[in-house]
């Protein structure tokens, strides 16, 4: 097993981590829109950046995927 085929499989254990993530703050948010409850909206400012963050973070996910090498470069061992 090579290093690259190693980050790639720690990315994309990474990506189902932040696949999870997503699910989890998509309940608080539901949670958080309950008009019934006297927490009504108490939460929208941080799961709005929870969002802005994980969508940075998927982003950069994108970007290092792409930039590990698929194939072992004898050169570059």
């Amino acid at each position: 097993m090579t290093s690259n085929y190693m980050k790639k499989m720690v990315l994309g254990n990474i990506d189902r981590i932040l696949m999870e993530l997503n699910q989890q703050i998509n309940i608080i948010d539901s949670l958080d829109n309950d008009t019934t409850s006297s927490g009504f909206l108490d939460l929208h400012d941080q799961i709005h950046t929870m969002y802005r963050t994980l969508t940075a973070f998927e982003e950069v996910m994108v970007r290092a995927v792409n930039i590990v090498p698929s194939k072992q470069d004898k050169n570059n061992v």
